[in-house]
């Protein structure tokens, strides 16, 4: 109290108040909520399963501690399993992103964390006589989060950096829930995330314009894009908003909303013959 430490341990209840969080107030007023020692502890147990880290391990990081990413993934967490933690001021990197990549390579860190636009900044502010020196080789996870993660972006990084030593196979994005406080789910998006990329991106242009329809692959290209956005004030769930209205086009309308003129035809064709298909027909 009034910044004197104290000589005991203080005895604490899991329902007691550790912090307060904040919701970024991105699409309405940011709204406080009110995260437990139970369950902060539990959320970082539940991310040191998911990315193991020892006292053999060393984490940097130039993140705010007044974010949730800085505060669980690069302070709380090192407490809890023992990792040896650098940190850095947040300026010291927007000033030269090099920095990170230097204090990475100096110290032989294994973790380290950055939103997309962290990355994006090392690509394009890292001069190629800064990176002669580097050694990124020991990097076995490269967090994303906090911010949309772009595979463009990943890809554009570890084409810059893999003659330094850094592993593609490093990065994992960090999908976070406020509610969740840090880590909703880890995982490597190398090399398999732009098969499932393409293939949800082309699922979304068959089911909304049909296939074959020029027009209606601008129509589908047009909801893949707008739709999500539109569906911000959903905040976390609106990419499960955007599942279900694929997934009813897909039921009422599974010759698209859009179909190429000879679906058109083919489908008149059926209907004038045998009446509207029902709806096993239609699913075929």
């Amino acid at each position: 109290q009034g910044g004197a430490g104290v000589d005991r341990p203080v005895d604490l209840a899991p329902e007691d108040l550790a912090l307060v969080q904040f919701t970024s107030g991105t699409t309405q007023q940011p709204r406080g909520v009110a995260v437990s020692h139970g369950s902060l502890l539990a959320n970082v147990a539940a991310l040191f399963e998911v990315m193991p880290l020892s006292a053999a391990d060393v984490s940097v990081s130039w993140l705010p501690p007044y974010h949730d990413m800085g505060l669980v993934g690069h302070i709380f967490m090192p407490v809890y399993c023992g990792v040896r933690q650098v940190l850095m001021p947040p300026s010291r990197f927007w000033q030269r992103p090099e920095t990170w990549l230097q204090l990475i390579s100096d110290e032989r860190a294994t973790q380290t964390t950055a939103p997309n636009s962290g990355y994006s900044m090392c690509v394009q502010r890292v001069p190629r006589p800064a990176r002669r020196g580097l050694d990124l080789s020991s990097l076995r996870w490269a967090l994303n989060g906090a911010e949309p993660v772009q595979a463009a972006t990943l890809a554009r990084f570890a084409r810059a950096f893999g003659p330094c030593g850094f592993s593609a196979a490093a990065f994992r994005p960090v999908y976070g829930l406020a509610g969740a406080i840090f880590a909703a789910r880890l995982g490597s998006i190398f090399p398999h995330s732009f098969n499932l990329l393409i293939s949800i991106n082309v699922l979304c242009l068959i089911i909304v314009g049909g296939i074959g329809s020029l027009p209606g692959v601008a129509l589908g290209a047009l909801v893949l894009v707008g739709l999500p956005e539109l569906l911000r004030e959903f905040a976390e769930y609106r990419l499960l908003f955007y599942g279900v209205l694929l997934i009813a086009t897909m039921l009422l309308r599974p010759e698209g909303l859009w179909p190429s003129p000879i679906r058109q035809r083919e489908l008149h064709a059926h209907e004038a013959e045998y009446g509207p298909m029902d709806e096993a027909e239609a699913s075929v």
